[in-house]
């Protein structure tokens, strides 16, 4: 009778890599947590105003609509005035240069502070006409959009 022999090396060796990926996953995780945004976590505690500065500094990623509907059924409508904000703000300013304008189309100052107002909005082209129009009546005037 042949007696089958144990050896319990070999069957260890098969241990290793479930070990070793165990290991490098768990480093892995702790390295990535640590990088995490604390902002994030902020944002997790469902405190409105930092949500509303997380989704300011997001608005430009695709995923942004679905974190916007998602906080809005959180927070509210009133999330909306918060994240857009400086957009109305903004809006509001434009109109009244406008308004000022009407009655001084000549002011420099004014065409100056309407195409930076409508660069920060994203609208270059109409801040390129404003600023040529601001530069028609002052030639010294220097400015470089981004």
């Amino acid at each position: 009778m042949t007696k089958k022999i144990h050896h319990p090396k070999k069957q260890s060796f098969f241990y290793w890599p479930l070990f070793v990926f165990a290991f490098v996953f768990t480093i892995a995780n702790i390295v990535s947590s640590v990088n995490i945004s604390p902002l994030y976590f902020e944002v997790l505690r469902e405190d409105k105003k930092i949500t509303a500065d997380f989704l300011k500094k997001t608005d430009d990623l695709p995923q942004f609509d679905n974190l916007f509907k998602m906080n809005s059924e959180i927070f509210g409508s009133s999330l909306k005035e918060k994240v857009f904000s400086d957009s109305l703000q903004r809006q509001s300013d434009i109109k009244r240069l406008k308004e000022l304008l009407a009655k001084n189309p000549k002011s420099r100052d004014l065409l100056y502070g309407l195409s930076i107002l409508y660069q920060a909005e994203g609208n270059q082209k109409t801040a390129e006409e404003y600023l040529s129009r601001a530069r028609e009546i002052d030639p010294r005037l220097v400015y470089q959009f981004k």
